[in-house]
């Protein structure tokens, strides 16, 4: 990795009132060694809360530069405009919901590998019942590398184990000229980010990404009351990437809708039952305990049918164009 001089702390948020005054306060807090250079920027998504209010409190107390959008225009955009506008060559993304430990920077150096993600955002399996199915979820969808804890302390995703290994920009260091490069030409909000992006850093550019657990942060889960369009949102940006393209994920996906629309034609007096043994095999793939079984019957369906909403939306927005 080349010598650092600088970094560019870069904030994306939209609508973050409920964290982003803690995740400005710790990130006031970070380490920054002797002879590197720091700027906080943050990017306000067009916001309708009170994000407005809480960056300007913060101007008072860090030089923050901040960039407004006049009305939201996705996550793409909003990183991609923090990165035009850095002044230093290395980026560090941290996410609103996102509160980073203070030896990030140190640890980032040490570790001595770029680009790299957080590894290690203490994940609460019992927490809240929503934070236990998103953990099963993962458990299985990332098998065998999450939690990452468990698993090792710096992981290298190549092509080998794109699909396998858990990916984001939630807690990103990369170089600045390399994330414009990557960045999509189509930024809309409807379409994958994330995953799109690192694609072609590692298939297309032939570069390792990577996953450190001395990366650490803790993440801070949506509360119910704002979850649902998150979940949504979600379901349309993983079918955009995992579903409207051709990969292992899409051809189980399709194999499954296959296997129950054959199972709902042959048992069409039965459509519940056969709907219901479907949702009860899910369950028992899933679950670690008899705990964990009744969390997923109680919780798990709302959150199921919200994301598959979003990715049946991206199916009906293709049809009708």
């Amino acid at each position: 990795m080349e010598k650092i001089d600088g970094i560019s702390i870069i904030v994306p948020v939209y609508n973050g009132e409920e964290t982003l005054d803690e995740c400005l306060e710790v990130i006031s807090k970070i380490e920054i060694p002797e002879n590197l250079k720091v700027e906080y920027i943050i990017v306000n998504d067009g916001s309708i809360d009170r994000t407005g209010n809480i960056i300007d409190s913060w101007n008072e107390k860090i030089d923050l530069r901040v960039i407004n959008h006049e009305k939201n225009s996705g996550r793409i955009k909003t990183r991609l405009d923090g990165a035009v506008q850095a002044k230093f060559k290395t980026l560090l993304f941290i996410d609103s919901r996102v509160f980073a430990n203070s030896d990030i920077i140190v640890n980032f150096l040490n570790a001595n590998v770029s680009p790299v993600m957080g590894g290690d955002y203490d994940d609460q399996k019992y927490g809240s019942e929503v934070e236990t199915v998103f953990y099963l979820v993962r458990r299985r969808f990332y098998y065998p590398y999450y939690p990452q804890t468990k698993w090792g302390e710096c992981l290298a995703i190549n092509k080998t184990n794109f699909t396998r290994a858990p990916k984001g920009t939630t807690l990103l260091f990369i170089d600045r000229d390399l994330f414009i490069e990557l960045t999509p030409e189509d930024t809309s909000s409807v379409k994958s980010d994330d995953t799109a992006l690192f694609k072609t850093l590692v298939f297309d550019k032939n570069i390792t990404l990577y996953r450190h657990t001395g990366i650490k942060a803790k993440y801070q889960h949506r509360k119910i009351d704002n979850l649902n369009s998150w979940l949504y949102n979600r379901g349309k940006l993983w079918a955009d990437y995992y579903i409207l393209r051709r990969n292992p994920i899409s051809y189980v996906f399709f194999g499954m809708i296959f296997l129950i629309i054959v199972l709902l034609l042959t048992f069409p007096k039965t459509i519940i039952i056969t709907l219901f043994i479907f949702f009860l095999l899910i369950v028992e793939f899933l679950k670690e305990n008899n705990k964990d079984r009744l969390i997923l019957y109680k919780t798990f369906p709302k959150l199921l049918l919200l994301f598959l909403s979003g990715v049946c939306s991206v199916f009906i927005r293709k049809n009708n164009k």
